[in-house]
């Protein structure tokens, strides 16, 4: 039964949206990269950003489980292959052996740095939080809840069962209780992290959430090492990536359940669509790009502090539908 769930899920998740979505926009203003493995990057990054925002979009809906959101995806992509069926895709060339390799030494590196990430459940501390509330939303589909213990108590009792912090009755730390509805339940910080651990509860069980930040390092590291490529070089790429994956600070962040890394992950993605935009133009990249950003603003407050490049970026794609020549 795990192996047919991951089977349907993981390729819906991961790489089908990217897929149709490129093979619909490219073009010859927006042509797909002709390398395999940047190509394969660039596919995973859509499909990565269409799951984040629908999976927030169904659980803010209170309508978010693994089977809705696969459905979702698949009927998205058919609908996409289908408006784009007869269009010709020029082939990937054959992988280059050199990324080949330098992948494989991520991979390997990434297994034996970050292999025992932080088992942190318990509530009163941000990764607790998070990782209580991406269950929540796999258990019942919804980011807010009512809690009927704290409905029935009478008012003078309520105090008694809350945390005041911040000017904020807290029924948990972290864990807020609206204003208007004493007994709904808000659960603090933006949700696509969340969402994603509970897309890999649901695949794989509690065990696997803690993993959900080691699958975005890695997509970090990659993002890194083609922005590297794409401003400057191959060999600009390959150290910055290897900066990054033996980093201090990363090696304490993707073992950690917080959303930095998650956060890192969609920035260094919409700066290296922007990167690409600049360079050679086209809807694609920019729409990349915007979804990029959006994402990451679902996952952190604090990426409102990139507001400022996005906008400068919206604004040269309006001014100069290519952008290039004024770089």
């Amino acid at each position: 039964m795990l192996i047919f769930k991951m089977l349907v899920s993981v390729p819906a998740l991961f790489y089908l949206p990217g897929y149709t979505l490129t093979r619909l926009l490219s073009n010859r203003d927006s042509p797909l990269p002709p390398a395999a493995i940047e190509r394969m990057f660039l596919r995973i990054v859509f499909s990565a950003a269409t799951s984040s925002l629908l999976g927030l979009g169904l659980a803010v809906a209170g309508s978010f489980s693994l089977k809705t959101l696969v459905v979702a995806l698949y009927t998205i992509c058919s609908l996409f292959l289908l408006i784009s069926y007869r269009k010709k895709i020029a082939p990937a060339g054959k992988p280059d052996r050199s990324q080949l390799v330098f992948f494989i030494a991520v991979i390997i590196a990434a297994a034996v740095l970050w292999h025992n990430p932080f088992s942190y459940i318990f509530g009163g501390w941000d990764p607790g939080a998070y990782v209580n509330t991406g269950v929540h939303i796999a258990r019942s589909g919804a980011i807010n809840y009512s809690d009927p213990f704290f409905a029935q108590l009478p008012d003078e009792m309520k105090t008694t069962f809350t945390h005041y912090r911040s000017g904020l009755y807290q029924r948990f730390p972290a864990f807020m209780l609206d204003k208007k509805e004493p007994a709904r339940v808000l659960p603090q910080f933006h949700h696509i992290y969340p969402v994603w651990i509970a897309i890999f509860y649901l695949l794989f069980g509690i065990k696997s959430v803690f993993y959900v930040n080691p699958l975005f390092g890695l997509l970090s590291i990659a993002s890194v090492y083609f922005l590297g490529q794409k401003v400057f070089n191959k060999t600009t790429g390959t150290i910055a990536a290897f900066l990054l994956l033996l980093n201090i600070v990363q090696l304490w962040q993707v073992r950690f359940q917080t959303s930095e890394i998650a956060a890192q992950f969609f920035i260094l993605t919409s700066l290296y669509m922007l990167a690409i935009f600049f360079q050679d133009g086209g809807r694609l990249y920019g729409i990349a790009w915007i979804a990029a950003f959006a994402c990451a603003l679902f996952t952190r407050f604090d990426m409102l502090l990139y507001l400022p490049l996005i906008l400068f970026g919206m604004y040269m794609m309006l001014l100069n539908r290519r952008g290039r020549e004024l770089i």
